[in-house]
């Protein structure tokens, strides 16, 4: 009778199982699921800001001291410029000013072409045709997602002939291209050189300066202590984006805290996405502290040991870089200038050995590849021959940036917390390697950009078997530390405060469909369907 009970009892508590775990089987396991797109409705709302909520904008935005344009690392009784461009919306201008004043800070601006002309005693007409400045914006008259192999044309001298007169065309258009070719960089520099006339000799009595062009490093460097950061709003959706309007910036301190508190006892790391990232790398106990002295910024965390050390020789003239041997596969859809189909770049020994697919923008990195200028450059302190070094990992740091449709490529998406990006080059600040670049005409700089939407960041801790992941599936894990959340309830709802505005949708990782037939294959016309909707307000990923 026991028996039979006993029996009876097991099969109940099996059918118990199977009825309430029966639902889940054909779920995917937790590592496996991916967070629902969501949109931003204000970023194409109709209704016009206020006078009130535009006040209130600039005067967050002048206590910040955090990100790109930190308006805050001024104080009472100081003055200061503000550099602007051309398409600059005077009416946010003029309030950021305003909330300047109510600090009892004075603000002035001058536009960069002013800036330029009379701090190098040239015309307006010759800046333009030395490049010093552009005429209109990046990427005149592209309102939208762009075609990202442009992006790869950056560096002019080690590209074919045929695709270096495309390039130059590109250029005399004003087609937002990036990248630091040599001549690019002389411009970069009599920019910078202007900057710093300007505010130390023509205009001393300036206390900062926000304004520049990148590259940061450089732009700290050449313009000297006044420079506190870029002014990157010129309209006030760029504000929104970069700015992540009012995010208070010690939340935002505290999350990049607790992102990069682990990387000195890093000694190894894996990167994994589901487009097909599959990189890993191991790190000496030396080299994961040099690291850890340059991966720290708040807009965004250099977490890859090249471009952290890179740093250094600004801090400790230290000119050698750590340069992991990773091995793996980079592989994405879209860079800082747009979109293209899913590449997958090879990488052994923290090279590029090889690269599949891609569009135009892989057929441009393979054609570089078979340069035999390429092959047989031997950059100063690398340890081979070559340019395509892997030279950055880089997530941003803020839930609250997102992808503004009407900025100039996809570089504003990046100051979202967990959207990552890997570069591809060199790039150094020691002056042996500035001079080998311009001996050689080759480039002092990385591009080729490949970002990532829903990465896993996951380090081993040295000596111990512990795993830790920095981000998990897109996510950055700091924004679930519990003393983030316990700072963010100053300001309400800590979930709401930490939760991201804009997840992209990808088919076959986090809606329905296809990846690879659905998205990967043209992801430039999935994402130019995927504007329209935004615009029209019909997109039905839009959240409050």
């Amino acid at each position: 009778m026991k028996r039979k009970v006993l029996t009876v009892g097991i099969f109940i508590g099996l059918a118990l199982v199977i009825f309430y775990l029966g639902p889940f089987r054909n779920k995917p396991a937790d590592d496996q699921t991916y967070a629902a797109p969501r949109y931003p409705s204000h970023a194409y709302s109709q209704q016009t800001v206020t006078e009130d909520q535009l006040r209130s904008l600039a005067r967050n935005a002048v206590r910040s001291v955090e990100g790109e344009t930190p308006l805050g690392k001024v104080g009472p009784g100081e003055k200061v410029l503000l550099e602007i461009r051309p398409q600059q919306d005077m009416r946010l201008l003029k309030a950021i000013i305003e909330a300047y004043k109510d600090r009892q800070i004075e603000a002035d601006y001058v536009y960069d072409y002013d800036m330029v002309a009379q701090a190098l005693g040239i015309s307006r007409e010759e800046a333009y045709a030395k490049k010093i400045i552009s005429k209109g914006p990046f990427g005149e008259g592209a309102r939208g997602p762009r075609d990202g192999y442009i992006e790869a044309l950056s560096f002019p001298s080690i590209l074919p002939e045929q695709l270096q007169k495309e390039a130059a065309e590109l250029r005399q258009n004003r087609v937002f291209i990036l990248g630091d070719e040599v001549g690019a960089r002389e411009s970069g520099t009599a920019y910078r050189s202007a900057m710093r006339k300007y505010v130390m000799e023509l205009h001393p009595e300036y206390d900062a300066v926000f304004g520049g062009r990148p590259l940061r490093i450089y732009t700290a460097a050449e313009v000297g202590p006044k420079w506190k950061g870029y002014f990157s709003y010129g309209d006030l959706k760029e504000m929104q984006s970069f700015f992540a309007d009012k995010f208070p910036t010690d939340v935002w301190r505290l999350i990049v805290e607790r992102t990069v508190e682990v990387i000195p006892w890093v000694e190894q790391a894996r990167n994994t996405d589901p487009q097909g990232t599959d990189l890993r790398f191991s790190l000496t106990q030396e080299q994961a502290e040099l690291w850890s002295k340059g991966t720290y910024h708040v807009g965004q965390v250099y977490l890859y040991p090249l471009q952290g050390t890179r740093l250094l020789y600004l801090t400790e003239g230290r000119k050698e870089e750590v340069v992991p041997e990773a091995e793996g596969i980079i592989a994405g859809t879209s860079n800082h200038n747009g979109f293209y189909p899913l590449v997958k770049v090879y990488v052994s020994k923290g090279k590029v050995d090889r690269v599949e697919g891609g569009g135009r923008m892989g057929e441009i990195m393979r054609a570089i590849l078979a340069n035999e200028k390429v092959k047989n450059l031997h950059y100063p302190y690398l340890p081979y021959p070559g340019f395509f070094y892997v030279c950055e990992g880089v997530p941003g740091t803020n839930p609250k940036g997102f992808r503004y449709y009407e900025a100039p490529g996809n570089v504003v998406e990046l100051s979202r917390s967990g959207v990552f990006r890997f570069g591809f080059g060199v790039g150094s600040l020691a002056p042996e390697f500035e001079e080998y670049a311009k001996k050689n005409n080759v480039p002092n700089a990385h591009g080729f950009h490949v970002h990532q939407y829903f990465m896993t960041y996951e380090v081993k801790t040295r000596g111990t078997d512990r795993r830790f992941k920095i981000i998990d599936r897109g996510r950055m894990t700091a924004l679930d530390d519990p003393e983030v959340k316990a700072l963010s309830s100053r300001y309400g709802s800590a979930e709401d405060l930490l939760k991201e505005d804009w997840i992209p949708a990808i088919p076959g990782i986090n809606v329905k469909g296809d990846f690879q037939k659905d998205y990967a294959d043209d992801p430039f016309a999935y994402v130019q369907k995927e504007v329209e909707e935004v615009r029209k307000g019909t997109y039905k990923y839009l959240t409050p």
